[in-house]
């Protein structure tokens, strides 16, 4: 399966799988928490902290890059 083909049918971080909720073939479903990130979360951590609903404390640190199955993620949720 190509790695685009992943991307939409396994998505790995908590943002892509919150986008592809969103869409209308899936539902609709809103992004908890919409809204741009705060200045604070721009150059350190996570981008989608605010709104992520699997967030820790670790996530205030940049995401280490991690490849599962042949893809790659920079999220804590997979760095274990």
């Amino acid at each position: 399966m190509h790695q685009q083909k992943f991307f939409f049918k396994r998505p790995l971080h908590p943002y892509a799988q919150a986008m592809l909720a969103a869409m209308p073939e899936n539902g609709l479903k809103a992004i908890v928490g919409f809204a741009p990130p705060h200045n604070e979360y721009l150059n350190h951590g996570c981008r989608f902290y605010v709104r992520c609903p699997d967030k820790t404390n670790r996530c205030l640190t940049p995401p280490p890059l991690v490849e599962i199955e042949n893809r790659k993620v920079r999220c804590w949720i997979y760095a274990d």
